[in-house]
């Protein structure tokens, strides 16, 4: 699978892996170690093609992730199994105004460019931003 066999999310969203990118994820990655330290269980909110998960993993975190879009939830169960990752990266379909996990889950969470997309019928932001603190 590849990001030629994805469709488009609603808002046009194929796979990025370009520079700019990568480097906005390092910079993330390397605040985010520096406040968690190396270990923990980590929730990624709308992790797209999962490029973060799998770099949050490479850095020994364990990673439970949810996205909307299945064709980018099998994407990501195949990056992490390609990589031997399945048990560190776990990845499901799930809107994040209604979170499939329990209060108080994670020792940390990412949600990069997910909530600008959160429709008013769907809770809006403020009900995502709700659930992450609940699962956090």
């Amino acid at each position: 699978m590849s990001a030629e066999t994805i469709q488009p999310t609603p808002w046009g969203q194929h796979e990025i892996r370009g520079p700019v990118h990568l480097f906005r994820e390092r910079l993330l990655i390397r605040q985010f170690c520096a406040l968690m330290g190396d270990s923990g269980r980590v929730f990624d909110a709308g992790c797209g093609s999962g490029s973060l998960a799998m770099d949050l993993q490479k850095e020994g975190f364990r990673v439970d992730a949810i996205e909307q879009s299945s064709e980018f939830v099998e994407l990501v169960r195949h990056k992490a199994a390609r990589y031997g990752s399945e048990s560190q990266v776990q990845v499901q379909q799930a809107s994040v105004t209604q979170l499939p996990f329990d209060d108080d889950s994670f020792d940390g969470v990412v949600c990069g460019e997910v909530l600008e997309h959160v429709l008013p019928e769907d809770g809006g932001d403020s009900v995502a931003v709700a659930e992450l603190h609940r699962v956090l």
